[in-house]
Order: C-alpha cells, then sequence, then structure tokens
C-alpha cells in the first residue's frame, strides 16, 4: 500500500466495529475502562493495525497479539482494583 493511501484511508460503520471488537477485547483482558489513557493508546495502534491490512477481526487480533507495544501497555502489576 503507497503512503499516501495509508495516510488517506478513511473508515466505515463495520470498519469501526471490527477494531472496537479487538479493543474491547483487549481493555476487558486488563480490567480497562474506556477512558483510561492506554484505551486511547490501544485504539490509535489498532487503527494503524487495521490500515496496514489487518482488516478483519482474527487478522487484527492476530496483529494485536504480536504487537510489542500493546503488549507493554498496562503491564500487570499497574491494572486498576
Amino acid at each position: 500500500m503507497r503512503m499516501k493511501n495509508f495516510l488517506e484511508l478513511t473508515f466505515g460503520p463495520s470498519d469501526i466495529r471490527t477494531v472496537e471488537t479487538v479493543l474491547d477485547e483487549w481493555r476487558e483482558r486488563r480490567l480497562l475502562p474506556r477512558d483510561h489513557p492506554d484505551s486511547a493508546l490501544a485504539a490509535a495502534i489498532l487503527f494503524s493495525l487495521f490500515r496496514a491490512g489487518h482488516d478483519t477481526v482474527p487478522k487484527l487480533q492476530a496483529a494485536a497479539s504480536r504487537h510489542k507495544g500493546l503488549a507493554e501497555l498496562t503491564p500487570d502489576d499497574e491494572r486498576p482494583l
């Protein structure tokens, strides 16, 4: 994908649902609310992965599971009680 296409990609309702599904799973595993700063960072990472071609829930889940930045957000000892 050319850089221009990557940056100009718009998201439709089904695209947003795909990202939201994976984000909600990620947040649930970490016990984070939607308004937590790490949730916003995770959403940005997931949208970037989606833009890069991981455009289905299974593909995005797989890419997210390999993403070092997502793995390092909110370690177990920093989760809210």
